[in-house]
């Protein structure tokens, strides 16, 4: 009869296996990805026990050691969908640890760059850079130029976070040829499609359009459901921001449809922060709230404090629709401060600019004045075309507020 050490190896062992199983099956793509879900959620359980025992005796023994790497790396993709990002952390560090203490280089790095992923994912993008370059650091000097082209694309999306568009564009051009050339189909559709919300970002619609629809081909031939409902997001932003509320609500139900499909939490919370900023333009205001609480709360049960200050600005949105420009001004001063804190400063720009608005509207125009200076120099920099409107705001608003002034002094 083998031991209780000797079972519970067994046992790690054999559902590091399964993971890496449900793994294949979900990288299969098409009908095989709920099969792969399937039995990751059949065998979570046990999956979850087998790491923790690799993980509590990775240090003393090797054959544990390694099975600890390799829990985090079998499961990649499944682990991003179903891990709460904290935990995802702790299985990434866990890895790290095992990887280095077995001088596994490649595997380090893997490593490395998924810490940043999570790191990302809880909007910490400060981190989660620091952690790209040091894997990126370690591919080249191992000579993996698989896992430099995906990092180089890691970088690149963390820029658009960042707002450094330009360097942006420069890091996933570098990414998608890499990509391209070595056959990772996968993540350079990932590539391309942040590529796709770089130009997004910039106001380029039309252009951001035409790579969003390459990206969806690839998504579609690759049966990667998950990114083909990422990309039918951004493209409903497109066609929002171009006006078409139509087909970008088709879109966002779409998405929506696929995150839940497979839950995919932090989809099925942007889709339905979408849908209700949609509902606000067509002027329904109660269904937009409803829509945008459900989104906060999703963001903050995940830890995406990007996404719950997307969603508080845009409740600030929806009462100052309804004329409620107190409230607006908490909602818009609770989304400043957390953009300042993750250093978003498209987060930043928009919420400043939000409540200049809100602020004229209750007739102190001194103060949306400020606020829409400091809008302006945000925008500016992002290269943001929001920023003409702030331009006019301004003169309109300093014209009347130094027409005041002037009837305030000519006062006998």
């Amino acid at each position: 009869m083998p031991s209780l050490a000797t079972a519970q190896r067994r046992h790690a062992t054999f559902y590091e296996a399964r993971l890496r199983a449900a793994e294949s099956l979900y990288e299969q793509g098409g009908t095989a990805i709920q099969e792969g879900l399937a039995t990751l959620d059949a065998d979570w359980g046990n999956i979850q026990l087998g790491q923790a025992w690799a993980s509590a005796h990775a240090e003393a023994d090797p054959t544990a050691a390694r099975l600890c790497s390799d829990y985090r790396s079998s499961g990649a993709y499944l682990l991003e969908l179903r891990q709460h990002p904290a935990e995802r952390l702790r299985w990434c560090e866990a890895a790290l640890a095992a990887a280095r203490s077995l001088d596994l280089s490649t595997a380090e790095a893997d490593h490395l760059r998924s810490l940043g992923n999570a790191r990302a994912t809880l909007s910490d993008t400060a981190s989660a850079i620091a952690y790209y370059n040091e894997a990126l650091k370690i591919t080249r000097q191992v000579g993996d130029r698989r896992g430099e082209a995906a990092i180089l694309n890691n970088l690149g999306y963390a820029q658009v976070r960042l707002g450094n568009y330009r360097q942006a564009i420069a890091l996933l051009e570098q990414a998608i040829p890499m990509l391209a050339e070595l056959g990772d189909s996968r993540v350079e559709t990932y590539a391309i499609t942040n590529l796709a919300a770089t130009f997004y970002m910039l106001g380029e619609y039309a252009r951001s359009i035409e790579v969003n629809e390459a990206a969806l081909a690839k998504a579609r031939t690759l049966g990667d459901r998950m990114h083909e409902g990422r990309i039918l997001g951004n493209l409903g932003l497109c066609y929002s921001a171009s006006d078409d509320f139509a087909r970008s609500r088709e879109l966002q139900e779409e998405r929506l449809v696929i995150a839940r499909e497979m839950r995919d939490r932090l989809s099925e919370a942007n889709a339905l922060g979408n849908l209700g900023t949609l509902r606000l333009a067509e002027e329904d205001v109660i269904e937009a709230i409803r829509l945008h609480k459900q989104q906060r709360q999703i963001c903050a049960e995940y830890g995406d404090r990007r996404g719950e200050a997307n969603a508080v600005g845009n409740l600030g949105l929806a009462y100052a629709q309804s004329k409620d420009f107190s409230r607006a001004i908490k909602c818009y001063s609770s989304q400043l401060t957390i953009a300042r804190e993750i250093a978003d400063r498209r987060g930043e720009g928009n919420a400043l600019w939000n409540r200049s608005l809100a602020r004229s509207e209750e007739g102190d125009v001194a103060q949306a004045i400020k606020d829409a200076e400091a809008a302006l120099k945000v925008y500016e920099w992002l290269e943001n075309p929001r920023a003409g409107a702030v331009r006019d705001a301004l003169a309109s608003w300093k014209e009347k507020l130094g027409r005041a002034r002037g009837k305030l002094t000519a006062r006998p």
